[in-house]
């Protein structure tokens, strides 16, 4: 199987920062060994003292165990400091890059799947892949360092037992783990499938608390999240009792490789091959070793776990953007005329048996032009928007802006020429001012009033005591849905684009601040060409072309007092639109 595109990013964020790695690899494994040094010479040392003699001959081996004692102390914190260092960076990197391949992805990939589900991906997948080098990859290097030195150094004493150690090594930091792993096999898949659905869940309901219980749903929610969390729970449950068998499989392990060496060593002893004394260096001194295998058992299982993360993250990045980037992006025109030339577009795997959401439609937008595009719902109007800002491309046909295709156009130039207020207009989580300065990063406080003033909103926020740094709120919940669209207008007014593009600008607004709204986009789309896209009949006379859109097709199309007369499309549905107004309404 090829391994997923995160993993590789992975180990080429371990590659491009190998002196970090091999610091941290290297302190992981002289940390041990110097748990080794230090229980060997403590063992050393205490049977040396059983034998009373003088102070003098102890000195040195006191001043080592105090040596082994301070170092292990010391290296533990460079290592860990090291290692966690190295490993947020690699976070780091992973979860941008995680959110650079989403990117080209929004919004039309992106709409298949939920806002939580994406961020339990970004935040508990990604931050599962931090335990992949801790637990899992340095601590293996690592204990294949500490046993072969370890080895290396019963070999000055016997082969025999080196080959013992080596055993007992083996054992314990692969047959106990393979056997854990075969145990746990899907544990730990499972256990990040049902982290991602329940963190998913909950981010969900959280969102729309009102709605469920506006619906009485808060209780068939609670048991749905229940039932994961006891899933979850299981499945938790079973890993620490299969840690703590391999944990006792691993010590038991240890324990008779002590064995091994005490029996093994003990003829050498009455020989006079070996002293005494160095009995309990070498039992003590590979039990310490150990230190470096037996959690690997835990290696095991946390490498599937991660490996389960990185291919969620890599699932939800695949496929391929509705709109992907040029490969030689042609130059930028200063041409503003906006074309659509025989567009179609059908959404992506859907049947040509169905209707395609637009069909054969064209459409110039002169600079200064005005036209509007009216409809019922599912008319084609929403994606006429996001072609014409290359959210998506046409299936056939070519968007054009001053002759060139906008898939031949970088996407800077593009977002220069173009600005669309969109019908659900965002506000970050954030001020007023960081909100603005989303379309103009270097606006000064005067440029940013200029733009309040112009979408109706500066009495607004000079009233509020923080100004321009007054928070907006979650999705702006400090601010009502019409001054969340005056705050899309002003954004507009910041990038003084040369077209302009409406998507709904007046949904869901009752007639006065419809009105209001109105009259300030008269001011903002003075001079520049503008695109309105309305289900509200509203002001159509300011329009130089009305198109009336149905099914995909263009119906109807020309001034809105020209059709009205002809009494055609257009004609029925003001008559509608105007039966339903109440009185005062705007007409």
């Amino acid at each position: 199987m090829t391994r997923s595109s995160t993993l590789r990013q992975f180990g080429a964020a371990l590659l491009e920062r190998r002196p970090l790695v091999l610091a941290s690899v290297g302190l992981m494994a002289l940390t041990v060994l110097a748990s080794v040094g230090l229980m060997g010479t403590s063992g050393l040392l205490i049977s040396k003292a059983a034998l009373r003699p003088p102070l003098l001959d102890l000195m040195v081996f006191i001043t080592t165990v105090r040596f082994f004692g301070l170092s292990r102390g010391l290296l533990r914190y460079l290592e860990r400091l090291v290692s966690h260092d190295l490993t947020f960076r690699i976070i780091k990197n992973i979860r941008v890059g995680f959110y650079q391949r989403l990117e080209p992805l929004s919004p039309g990939r992106l709409w298949l799947r939920s806002s939580g589900d994406l961020l339990s991906r970004a935040v508990a997948d990604v931050d599962g892949l931090q335990l992949l080098y801790l637990r899992a990859l340095a601590p293996s290097v690592a204990a294949v360092i500490v046993a072969l030195a370890t080895a290396g150094g019963l070999l000055l004493y016997s082969h025999q037992l080196a080959v013992i150690a080596l055993l007992g090594f083996a054992v314990a930091g692969l047959g106990v783990p393979a056997l854990g792993a075969r145990l746990a096999r899907g544990v730990g898949v499972r256990m990040t499938a049902i982290r991602g659905q329940l963190q998913a869940a909950f981010i969900t309901d959280l969102t729309g608390l009102a709605d469920l219980l506006a619906l009485g749903l808060e209780s068939a929610r609670t048991d749905y999240l229940q039932t994961l969390d006891a899933e979850l729970g299981a499945l938790q449950a079973r890993q620490a009792r299969l840690n703590g068998l391999v944990g006792a499989a691993g010590g038991a392990a240890a324990s008779l490789t002590m064995l091994g060496m005490i029996v093994g060593a003990a003829p050498l002893v009455l020989s006079g091959q070996i002293p005494g004394p160095s009995l309990a260096l070498l039992a003590l001194g590979t039990l310490a070793g150990f230190e470096a295998v037996t959690g690997l058992g835990q290696a095991f299982v946390t490498a599937e776990a991660a490996t389960a993360a990185a291919a969620r993250l890599d699932e939800a990045t695949t496929g391929s953007p509705f709109a992907p980037p040029p490969v030689n992006a042609a130059p930028g025109s200063s041409d503003f005329t906006l074309e659509f030339d025989d567009v179609t577009f059908r959404f992506p795997g859907e049947p040509d048996r169905l209707s395609a959401a637009l069909r054969n439609l064209n459409l110039t937008l002169r600079p200064g032009a005005r036209i509007a595009v009216v409809g019922p719902s599912g008319a084609g109007k929403s994606v006429l928007v996001n072609i014409a800002a290359r959210l998506w491309d046409p299936t056939s046909g070519a968007v054009k802006l001053g002759g060139v295709d906008l898939r031949q156009l970088a996407d800077a130039d593009l977002r220069r020429a173009v600005t669309v207020v969109s019908q659900d207009a965002y506000a970050f989580d954030s001020s007023f001012r960081e909100n603005l300065r989303f379309a103009k990063p270097e606006a000064t406080d005067e440029e940013l009033w200029d733009a309040l003033q112009v979408a109706g909103l500066s009495a607004l926020v000079r009233s509020l005591p923080g100004g321009l740094d007054s928070w907006v709120g979650e999705a702006g919940a400090r601010i009502s849905g019409g001054e969340r669209q005056r705050l899309s207008i002003a954004r507009a007014a910041l990038r003084r684009a040369p077209i302009l593009i409406l998507d709904e600008p007046t949904a869901n607004l009752d007639p006065r601040t419809e009105a209001e709204v109105l009259d300030r986009l008269d001011d903002l789309t003075r001079g520049r060409s503008v695109l309105m896209v309305t289900h509200r009949l509203v002001r159509l006379d300011s329009f130089d072309e009305v198109i009336v859109l149905d099914a995909g097709r263009i119906i109807e199309r020309g001034r809105a007092a020209d059709l009205t007369r002809k009494g055609g499309v257009l004609a029925n549905m003001l008559a509608a639109q105007q039966a339903q107004l109440p009185a005062g309404a705007i007409a």
